[in-house]
């Protein structure tokens, strides 16, 4: 959930655009709703979001391991 949380920041999203995210992607409000699967799907998602939008920005950030 935390890594969630990290990915939609970065993003910039308020929490009406991760609600309908959700909503639009899964059906759900929220995301202690998702089941595993869907939440490791939404992860993915994000990060791939996330990585398109620091290639357009040129914007690298050092994530600790």
């Amino acid at each position: 959930m935390m890594e969630s949380q990290r990915l939609i920041e970065a993003l910039g999203w308020e929490e009406e655009k991760g609600k309908q995210f959700l909503i639009d992607n899964y059906g759900k409000k929220g995301r202690q709703l998702l089941t595993n699967e869907e939440f490791a799907n939404f992860v993915n998602k994000l990060q791939s979001m996330q990585a398109n939008y620091d290639d357009e920005v040129g914007y690298w950030e050092d994530v600790p391991s």
